[in-house]
């Protein structure tokens, strides 16, 4: 990425998405990775991200209800997790002579504000809520029950954001404005700390560092350490630019991207806080960020309300 600042353009732009876009990931079919994009009508489509072109749809709603999460869970298994309604499983169907899907299974679940579920190691991890306490629920197979299930001690605490870390830690954010930070495997509390006197909007993770946002200045870059979270410096954003709805870090952890309300997307550099790169294409809320390597090529895709996916080339690879 270069350092000096110039207005960066899209590599490539999708346009259309009915109601906007409300979230994404890169899923592998057949060994081949594929967009999975999902909306706020409740329509789950998958793109080449060679092509650009659409090559399947995952699933549609009948009530036209938001696409919550999208992502995988197994070699051979998708989800797509619908607001309000259900988490639904599905494979693709080998007798079709198109790439096209078919349900494994529903996992019903509650009314649960915005947070959707995701995936580590091949572990699904849902929020619900049970006799109004929060939770999050595992489930280890397409088939079986939920193996596991945490909530945190407070019964008042509700689930806003999640972000797990390839170290092993899953980042919970809370609409208290505290982040509770826990082990994967075990959730036993490594460390919790408020943050904002607002609710947390989103967090992100690479390695130790953990980003979190909330409705105002600033973003709040943390270090989890063994038995503590540490705050390690604040990024301030412009108020114009309303709340930080969603965050990415860079392929290498070196840049965060934050995505905000007014449509307007910043990169900052972790080490010192600098901004990097300001990319003001989409006009309404940012929803989903996600920084990813494909072929060679580190692509930033962004998921607006304004129906547009851009995708970007910040370091022309």
């Amino acid at each position: 990425m270069s350092r000096t600042m110039r207005k960066p353009l899209p590599l490539f732009v999708h346009y259309g998405f009915a109601g906007g876009i409300s979230c994404s990931a890169i899923v592998s079919v057949n060994n081949e990775p594929y967009l999975a994009v999902g909306t706020t009508n409740g329509k789950c489509e998958l793109y080449s991200p060679r092509t650009h072109l659409r090559t399947s749809i995952i699933y549609i709603d009948p009530n036209n209800r938001s696409v919550a999460a999208v992502g995988q869970f197994t070699k051979d298994c998708l989800f797509v997790h619908i607001r309000a309604y259900a988490i639904i499983l599905v494979s693709v169907d080998k007798a079709s002579k198109i790439l096209s899907f078919c349900l494994t299974r529903t996992i019903k679940t509650e009314f649960y504000g915005f947070c959707g579920s995701f995936c580590y190691e091949s572990q699904l991890f849902c929020p619900f809520l049970e006799n109004s306490k929060c939770l999050i629920g595992v489930f280890t197979d397409e088939t079986e029950q939920m193996s596991r299930f945490w909530s945190p001690d407070d019964d008042a605490s509700t689930f806003m954001a999640f972000s797990i870390s390839n170290n092993g830690y899953l980042a919970c954010g809370l609409e208290t404005g505290k982040i509770k930070v826990v082990n994967v495997e075990d959730f036993s509390v490594i460390g919790e700390k408020k943050l904002f006197p607002e609710p947390v909007l989103a967090c992100a993770s690479f390695a130790n560092t953990l980003a979190v946002s909330s409705v105002k200045s600033p973003l709040v870059l943390v270090t989890v350490r063994i038995n503590e979270i540490v705050v390690e410096k604040e990024i301030l954003f412009p108020q114009k630019a309303g709340g930080c709805s969603s965050l990415s870090f860079s392929n290498c952890g070196k840049e965060l991207a934050s995505g905000y309300w007014n449509g307007t997307v910043r990169v900052n550099s972790v080490k010192t806080g600098a901004i990097r790169a300001v990319l003001d294409f989409h006009s309404e809320i940012i929803n989903c960020l996600c920084w990813t390597k494909i072929d060679g090529q580190r692509l930033l895709f962004v998921c607006s309300k304004d129906t547009k996916l851009s995708i970007w080339n910040l370091y022309n690879d």
